[in-house]
């Protein structure tokens, strides 16, 4: 299975490797917890793993327990589950941002001020694909670094292309070796100028 965290537990049980995740044995034989040692084991993938690789369940009367599967086989479960409804997700979340326009619109809003370097990272992926100034090669990874980048700016700073994305006599690519960081003051100055 694709992005399987525990592929050998499905080989203890039986389950061939490409089989189905939602193939499990009598739900009593998972609950094997120690609270002392503040371990339990997945009844998905029978992995014995700390208590915080398992997502907690508040019961309205306001006990805590932990879910009986851990986080990773979660993870599978909600892309499989996203993967074979996709088209209905879509559309209901599309419906949802058409019915609740202003409450999306705070959201947003919200997000964009608690994350303003994140955002920033998101405009100028936004235009750089728009202007065809993300290389084929860049792979998802190569963005996870360009997105660290901003989120590491330092108070006071902005990021800035060393090599203009849209300079007069040439174009930068929106590349993690073409950011840097500068002072507002310098990178107004600087503008679309390509200073050596």
């Amino acid at each position: 299975m694709n992005g399987d965290p525990h592929p050998e537990a499905y080989q203890i049980r039986g389950i061939p490797t490409g089989g189905v995740l939602h193939q499990v044995t009598p739900r009593s034989a998972f609950f094997v917890t120690s609270k002392e040692a503040s371990i339990r084991t997945c009844n998905k993938c029978l992995k014995t793993l700390p208590e915080d690789s398992f997502h907690k369940r508040i019961y309205k009367s306001g006990t805590v327990s932990r879910q009986p599967t851990c986080k990773a086989c979660k993870k599978i479960i909600g892309q499989q589950r996203y993967t074979a409804k996709k088209d209905y997700v879509l559309w209901v979340n599309r419906e949802w941002r058409n019915a609740n326009l202003q409450k999306k619109r705070a959201i947003d809003k919200a997000w964009v001020e608690k994350n303003p370097n994140i955002n920033t990272f998101y405009r100028a992926l936004q235009r750089a694909r728009k202007e065809n100034l993300v290389p084929l090669w860049t792979t998802e990874a190569d963005l996870q670094e360009i997105k660290e980048f901003y989120r590491n700016c330092p108070e006071g700073y902005q990021v800035d292309h060393i090599v203009p994305m849209k300079g007069k006599t040439v174009r930068g690519l929106h590349v993690l070796n073409n950011l840097q960081y500068l002072t507002p003051y310098e990178n107004y100055t600087k503008a679309n100028k390509l200073t050596v």
